[in-house]
């Protein structure tokens, strides 16, 4: 929305694309963490995760400006991914909580890691 004047012709002609496209690349490294943390709360969270994974991904790319066609469509795609599967987290974390039980299915963890009391 910056780069296309959005906010003004001004505010378009003085940001640096290389900036945001470090500042894309810092929160894709904090999301890969993420990432493998949601590996032990449930799938649906994991897979939400793997498309911010590619949404930050093609945002950096976009920014550095390697392969802008395709790097765009990959974050716009991903983004879309994104809000369909975050509605659907939302309205489970909802309805199962009110139904008191699985009424829509966020699937198990995919790893389960055995915490030690000390």
């Amino acid at each position: 929305m910056i780069k296309g004047g959005f906010f003004g012709e001004d505010i378009a002609a003085s940001v640096d694309a290389l900036q945001l496209g470090f500042g894309f690349f810092g929160y894709l490294i904090f999301s890969l963490v993420l990432t493998i943390g949601s590996m032990s709360i449930n799938k649906l969270l994991f897979i939400d995760f793997i498309f911010i994974d590619f949404l930050l991904l093609g945002l950096t790319l976009y920014s550095f400006g390697i392969l802008p066609d395709f790097s765009g469509m990959l974050a716009g795609v991903s983004e879309l991914i994104i809000s369909i599967i975050s509605f659907y987290g939302f309205a489970a974390m909802v309805l199962n909580q009110h139904f008191g039980k699985v009424f829509l299915p966020t699937g198990k963890p995919l790893i389960t890691i055995n915490k030690s009391s000390e």
